[in-house]
């Protein structure tokens, strides 16, 4: 039996989500961190290597890389492969503007 956790914070985009959490302490890199293709975390020395968070509420400390990050993160959404929801700590504008595309 899974414990339910309800996680509240303030929101960059309004909606609501539920899901499996795929929890990291390693900031994801967008550009060449991840496979738009399939929602996989593919960055070499990633915690989560292998693992995809498509439809999942992905909770990580934040982003890290360039402004590629929104574009990457756009891509798993027009690809199907998004996480369901991403819960953040630090809010910086690449992954403000990935929240929004």
């Amino acid at each position: 039996m899974s414990a339910t956790i309800v996680i509240k914070g303030r929101k960059v985009v309004g909606g609501r989500a539920e899901g499996e959490a795929l929890v990291t302490r390693d900031r994801i890199s967008g550009w060449g961190g991840i496979d738009p293709r399939d929602g996989t975390i593919v960055e070499t020395r990633h915690e989560l290597r292998g693992v995809s968070f498509k439809g999942k509420v992905l909770v990580f400390p934040g982003a890290k890389g360039s402004s590629g990050w929104s574009n990457s993160f756009h891509l798993t959404r027009s690809m199907g492969t998004a996480p369901a929801a991403v819960l953040f700590n630090e809010m910086t504008t690449k992954i403000g503007l990935g929240a929004v595309v």
